[in-house]
């Protein structure tokens, strides 16, 4: 299910969107949209993890390697 939601971007923007589609890089404005909006709703909850992680006073072996795992890894871009 989805829910529609108006937007009002700045001109530069919707241009920049629209050269992304244009070139092939983008489906459409929405996808280039809901990536940037997943992408910013994960870095909140990571932001969040991160925080429980620092106050806890044991290490946690798993994380630090994810993160290890997760800074050499690059970042691939859904569409």
């Amino acid at each position: 299910m989805t829910v529609q939601v108006a937007v009002r971007l700045p001109d530069d923007i919707a241009r920049s969107l629209d050269a992304l589609i244009e070139a092939g890089e983008a489906e459409s404005r929405t996808s280039v949209i809901v990536t940037a909006i997943r992408r910013e709703l994960r870095r909140i909850q990571d932001e969040q993890d991160i925080a429980i992680l620092r106050a806890s006073s044991q290490p946690d072996i798993e994380f630090d390697a994810m993160h290890i795992h997760v800074r050499s890894t690059p970042i691939v871009l859904d569409t």
